[in-house]
This record gives structure tokens, sequence and C-alpha cells, in this order.
């Protein structure tokens, strides 16, 4: 009903042009819900409004938008978005592992890459080079859904092109005898789905399966919620799939390996006290945890972005959307997975109306009419309509289960005529290596370099080499760093490590075992990258410290970095 009304309200954006809406039905379902909407419409009875609260997305967007402006240390920007309402109680938890969402690149060529980073030696946030332009044109919270505006001739702009009407309209009297003959038909066959009464039917299908139909009065997303626990009770109790559809007047199945009986006594089994677990284990594989997960990232500014002038095109965001899923998959923990889950659970599905609905159900409190017919009834006319549009093209996709052949992966290597060593190129190992060692990225700013050294681990003076320095040679003269002696080394520590005993000197080993031995040898991490002093972290540190075993000259802090 509130989206009815803002529809309206926001129809003629022009200069004193009236707000009229003129919406028509498709099927006569469509018109038997209009009729009711428009009612509520015109008796203001809205649904009540609830704000959202904790939608890390929007947090995600909001830390990139902040931090552009500047470096700001971590309490400071806490207590910035502690003052938002919807933030009011903000999870530091959540808050840093969102921060490391952001200032971490990950392996892959489908990783996250950093806007920003996290210097946990002084708990400041430094913005990277771009950040600004992102915040810019990325941010917002309505996602792309692919709708294209619609202009008259004049250029006057109609509104938005959509693929359903969801809004109500005004019955003239036609649309009211026709709304009276399709309620009477549907009597005649049956029974009438009302809030206590719900419709179960059973008839044949072309292929010889069987199509069973739940009908409720409830809405689409009421059905989208029972649909995922039915199917996870299927899953669990015969071990099957079926292909499934929800739609505004309810759900339908259909069935091959079990029968109509079996059907209606799996989905009267469903328990209410188990909805929400039910949901979880079928909701990562759906199409709405797709959807959210893109529309979230998108918020988050994890996706590119729209360029000035040009449109990312809709298919081109589900790819990349896709991917980031699988990458993100592989990363427990990761704050857009778990804001797509908070979101669908608290916000999306009435997880509370569905389980109140089977405990009336199991009651008696909510009656359940059964039909088996050789045709549908009419209000399953638009469900058979919308399951043969989403399978009319479906590809020849096999459903998720057990590999058909029989083979596992390395028996697939094993079969006659393959070669491994075949399917590899040449210069693939090669590219992936300088490509996971920072070769060809080229770092313009000290937070870049904390950065890329924060990622790859601490650099010798081989490894410093093969980054491409950022500007022109005359640039450069101001930040380069001299040594004498031993090779250089570059290393990001967030502690002192202290002197002591001795190891063979020449180690270039990554990571911490690497660092150790170089400590042994009188190495000492200090500021944000660690240099061979004892001094404290100060005015005197500079962004980069190479060295051990040689000098090395760093730049003050106030010279440009």
């Amino acid at each position: 009903v509130a989206r009815g009304l803002q529809r309206v309200g926001r129809a003629g954006h022009l200069y004193r042009a009236p707000s009229r809406g003129r919406l028509v039905p498709k099927t006569r379902g469509d018109l038997l819900e209009m009729a009711a909407v428009a009612r509520a419409m015109r008796r203001a009875e809205i649904e009540p409004a609830r704000i959202p609260k904790g939608c890390l997305d929007i947090l995600a967007q909001q830390i990139v938008a902040i931090v552009a402006g500047g470096p700001i240390a971590l309490d400071e920007l806490v207590r910035i978005l502690r003052r938002a309402y919807p933030f009011r109680d903000l999870d530091r938890d959540k808050f840093l592992s969102l921060l490391r969402m952001l200032s971490k690149r990950g392996a892959g060529p489908w990783a996250v890459r950093p806007c920003l980073v996290w210097d946990r030696v002084h708990d400041v946030v430094e913005p990277l080079p771009g950040i600004r332009s992102l915040a810019l044109t990325g941010g917002g919270a309505i996602p792309d859904t692919g709708q294209y505006g619609v202009y008259t001739e004049g250029g006057d702009r109609i509104g938005e092109l959509v693929a359903w009407l969801e809004e109500e309209c005004s019955l003239d009297p036609p649309a009211a005898v026709n709304l009276v003959q399709y309620v009477a038909a549907q009597r005649e066959r049956g029974a009438v789905p009302t809030d206590r009464r719900a419709v179960i039917e059973g008839f044949p299908d072309e292929a010889g399966g069987v199509r069973v139909a739940l009908l409720t009065p409830y809405g689409r997303r009421f059905h989208l919620a029972l649909r995922l626990a039915i199917l996870a009770r299927f899953r669990e109790q015969e071990g099957i799939q079926p292909d499934s559809l929800h739609g505004d007047s309810g759900i339908l199945f259909r069935l091959t390996q079990v029968p109509f009986a079996r059907g209606v006594a799996l989905i009267r089994s469903v328990p209410p006290q188990e909805v929400e677990r039910l949901i979880l284990s079928e909701l990562a594989n759906s199409p709405l945890f797709g959807l959210r997960f893109r529309e979230n990232a998108g918020r988050a500014l994890l996706l590119p972005r729209d360029r000035p002038g040009k449109r990312t095109p809709l298919w081109l965001r589900r790819l990349s959307a896709r991917d980031l899923l699988e990458a993100a998959r592989a990363q427990p923990g990761f704050p857009i997975v778990t804001e797509t889950y908070r979101e669908i659970v608290q916000d999306v599905l009435p997880l509370a109306e569905v389980r109140d609905w089977l405990r009336k159900l199991g009651k008696g409190e909510v009656e359940l009419a059964l039909r088996q017919a050789l045709a549908p009834s009419p209000f399953c006319s638009s469900l058979l309509w919308e399951f043969q549009a989403a399978y009319l093209y479906q590809r020849d996709e096999p459903k998720p289960g057990p590999v058909p052949t029989g083979l596992a992966g390395d028996d697939l290597l094993a079969l006659p005529g393959r070669d491994v060593a075949e399917w590899l190129d040449p210069g693939a190992l090669e590219r992936v290596e300088r490509d996971l060692a920072g070769a060809g990225h080229r770092l313009r700013t000290g937070a870049e370099v904390l950065a890329h050294v924060q990622r790859v681990g601490d650099l010798g003076g081989e490894e410093l080499s093969r980054i491409p320095p950022a500007g022109p040679p005359s640039s450069r003269r101001s930040s380069s760093t001299t040594s004498t002696g031993p090779p250089r080394r570059a290393s990001a520590g967030p502690r002192a490590w202290p002197r002591s005993c001795a190891n063979s000197r020449g180690s270039r080993s990554r990571g911490p075992n690497g660092t150790r031995r170089r400590c042994r040898r009188g190495w000492r991490g200090t500021g944000r990258l660690g240099c061979r002093t004892s001094s404290r972290p100060g005015s005197t540190c500079g962004s980069v410290g190479l060295g051990w075993g040689g000098t090395s000259r760093s730049r003050s802090s106030g010279q440009p970095r």
C-alpha cells in the first residue's frame, strides 16, 4: 500500500504537473490484488515502517566517504558513525571486519581492490588515491535494477519501464464484473483461499509429473519464505529438489519422484520452530541471495562503478557480483555476506508471519482444503504462466548434485590422452608470481607503500627495484632512499622486534620467520615501516625505512610523501 501511494505521489515530476497514476492489471489475479490495495490506499491504511539498523553496506559507503576527506583516527571515526541513529549501537568487531575488507587486497583476479589503508600502529585510517572519485560516483542506496527512463517525443519524462506492476488502480464497471466472475469461477472449482483457509491443488502436467499448488492470500514475500522452508524439508526428508516457483497468489511445485499425498504431507510437516534454520540452509543458493548480495556490494563500493556519462550494463554487474561472491565465500566472516543474510532474514522475509501461520496450521486454526483434478483452478493460472516463463528458456544445466559420470576430479585428469602439462600456459605461473609480488603496481603515496608491504610481506632490494615508481623522475627525487652496505629491505611491523640470538645472514624469506631472523641481527621495527633504529615512532620516522646492516635516510613528517 505504501509503495502504491509513493508511485502515484512521484508521478508528474514536472513543474505544476498533477500526480496521477494509471496502472493496468495483466491478469485476473492482478485485478484481485489491485482491488484490495486500491481500497487500502484510499483509506490510507499503510503498513508500519521500520528503520533498518546496522546495515554494513551503507556503513562501508559512509566510511569511504569520511576517509576520502583525509586521514582520521580510528576512535574518531567510530564516534562519528555512532552519532547516526542506525549505527548508534555499532558493534566494534563488525566495524573492524568491515575496515579490514576495505583496506585489504585479496588474492586472485576478482579480489576486492582496497580504497584505504588502516595503520594499525597509530590506529589511523588513510585514503588511497581515487577514493574521492569512488565516494562521489558510487554513493547512494538505490540499487541498479536495469530500468531505463521512458520519454515522450517532446522529451518529457514519463517514468520507468518495469517488468511487473505491484500497485493498484481503481476499478471501472467492466473490471468489477470481471473480478466477480473470476472469484465465482474459483469457488466452482474448489475453494477460495482466505486468511483462515489455504488451498492445495494437485493436477498432472504434460510430462507425466504432478503439479502441486499451495494458494494463500499473503503475497510474494510470504510465499518466498515458505517456499524456501518447504524446499529444505523436501531435501532433508526425501533428498530431492523439486522445480518450484512462487508468486503473489501462492507456490507451485513440480513433483516427479514423490506422489501428491507425500508432497502434501511434507508441506504440512514444516515445524514452525525450525523455519529460520530451514530457510538459512536454502538461502545461499537462492536467486534472492545473489540479488541482495549484488545490491549490497554495489552500495559498499565493491563493484565496478559507472564512469561519467557511461552506464555499466546490468548483466556485467551481475557477473562481477557473482565472481565477488565466489571469492567472498572462501573468506569466513566477509562483512557483505553477513549483511546479506541479516538483510534477508530481518528486512525482506517475514519469518515471524510464516512461523505464526504454520503454528495456526498445526493447531487447526487455519483450514487446509485439498483438491485433485485434471486441470488447474483459475487462481493457479498466473502461477502456471510464470512457471512456463521461468523455465521456457532455461539452459540444459543439471541440477546440483553428484557428478553423473562417477569420476572424481583426479580421475578426469588421468583419462587416456590427457597430459596435464598441455593444459598449462608456460608463462602462467610466472605471471601469477609477479602479480602476487606486486610487480607492475605503481606506488604513488606512503599509504600505498604501506598497503603493498602489508599485503606481500617485507621486500628486499631486488624486489623493491621491480616496483616501478610513479610520476616523472623529477617528482621522485624528494622521496628517494639511499643506503650502503648489505641489501636494503622494507617491512611493515606492528611492533618493535627484540634484539636476540644470532642466525645466518642473508636470508631473503618473507613473513614472520624472515622478520625474526633479521631481528636477531639487530633489526628493530619502528613507526609505520621498520628500520634499523631503536628510537620510538615520532616526527622523525618516515613512511619507509630501508636497512639492516646499512644506513638509511628517512623523510621527516614535514616532507611530502
